[in-house]
């Protein structure tokens, strides 16, 4: 892959006409296989709900836009999602969008070039699928739904039990567990998170009746909970 990545991006730098005008983003598939690679500080890896199964690295290459202060550096705080992508690369271009077009992904623009650092305004959520031959059920440690939200982070199984609750700006590698100190924001996204499972079909994974929410009653939903991003090797459905 790097060989002909390379020969792709050395033709496109020594043309004219494509040098000034072609806009690269270089992504990977979410998450590590286990024992093909390392997460660094990020928990769990491909088919894993914690951040080193979910996330993936990003290089965009978008010149005439992109300041020459941002050439090489990193951007750890934006949350971009790949439905924000398509999102972004039509407004960029300018494109006439069909009339019943929608899409709840966000315009990044600001973000990809490193002009920005804009954070997603609407919260992600995931639901893991199990491989063939493998179904999710409450013995199983891995955690079947996930939320984020901003700097939170709520996990829990398909029925809202064994509930995890993060801060990932300041504990990226989820380990400290916050679900007794923050009950406020636990019980909106434990709310927000099991009324949009119930919107899914069960395709996958086994159906467990949602029991009472154990945090708090009456939660008023403020959160999106639309947009559908299916991840290539079928494992994980991103919705945002």
């Amino acid at each position: 892959m790097d060989e002909q990545s390379g020969r792709l991006f050395g033709h496109i730098r020594r043309h004219e006409r494509t040098h000034g005008n072609t806009i690269i983003l270089l992504a990977s598939s979410n998450g590590h296989e286990a024992d093909a690679g390392r997460g660094g500080p990020l928990r769990g890896g491909e088919t894993w709900l914690y951040e080193g199964g979910i996330g993936s690295p990003l290089i965009p290459r978008v010149p005439d836009v992109m300041e020459n202060s941002a050439v090489g550096t990193t951007n750890g705080k934006s949350i971009v999602s790949s439905i924000g992508l398509v999102v972004s690369m039509v407004e960029l271009a300018v494109a006439t969008k069909p009339v019943d077009w929608s899409s709840d992904g966000e315009d990044m623009l600001g973000v990809l070039p490193g002009n920005q650092n804009k954070p997603r305004t609407s919260a992600l959520f995931w639901r893991r699928r199990s491989p063939p031959g493998r179904t999710a059920t409450l013995e199983d440690p891995n955690r079947d739904l996930a939320m984020r939200d901003g700097r939170w982070k709520w996990l829990c199984k398909l029925n809202g039990s064994e509930t995890q609750f993060y801060d990932v700006s300041s504990d990226i590698s989820e380990t400290t567990n916050l679900v007794q100190r923050h009950l406020d924001v636990a019980a909106r996204l434990e709310s927000v998170l099991l009324a949009w499972n119930v919107t899914l079909p069960v395709e996958g994974v086994s159906s467990f009746r949602p029991r009472q929410h154990c945090l708090a009653a009456n939660v008023i939903m403020t959160t999106s909970m639309n947009s559908t991003l299916h991840d290539v090797d079928g494992v994980v459905e991103e919705r945002g």
